[in-house]
């Protein structure tokens, strides 16, 4: 296919998405390894996104099909969602929020530390099927939270730093 052919339909593309095109950069920079560098507009990159965190979610079960903890993923475009969800301070804006529930009974009665280690383990195997997908940096592009089988919060990770929650 030629450039100008390549260059009409990308023009063609663009209007059939509305007109108009991201300039955020965390979403382009998401989509321009997938899409070929295709622009998308804020509303279309959002629901690309979040078919794709889903096809992630599929992708963790299935790696860890016998061990796997209840996790979903979701993009805060605008950080409203994360002031419901996070302590105060805590900036979800433009990241992925991670949720992990421990359906596995993993996180009873372990110490401080033990759980420490187990919350690294369990968002580096997270991580590890977001890479190539939706995320360029785990200490940037994401924000965790942990919760017990009984749904209370445990600890959160933000800014490249596990915290427990009651700290």
């Amino acid at each position: 296919m030629g450039g100008v052919e390549r260059e009409r339909r990308e023009n063609e593309e663009e209007k059939s998405l509305g007109g108009r095109v991201v300039e955020s950069e965390f979403l382009f920079s998401i989509w321009s390894g997938v899409w070929g560098g295709y622009k998308v507009d804020d509303q279309s990159g959002c629901i690309i996104l979040e078919m794709s965190l889903l096809n992630c979610r599929i992708t963790y079960m299935m790696i860890n099909l016998y061990n796997y903890q209840n996790v979903g993923f979701v993009y805060d475009p605008d950080g409203e969602l994360g002031k419901t969800v996070f302590p105060k301070g805590v900036n979800t804006k433009n990241k992925i929020i991670v949720r992990v529930e421990d359906i596995r009974e993993e996180f009873i009665n372990k110490s401080r530390e033990d759980l420490l280690i187990l919350f690294w383990a369990e968002l580096m195997s997270i991580s590890s099927v977001l890479e190539g997908t939706a995320i360029t940096d785990m200490d940037t592009d994401i924000v965790a939270v942990f919760f017990s089988g009984d749904g209370n919060p445990l600890a959160y990770f933000y800014q490249g730093k596990y915290r427990f929650w009651e700290d």
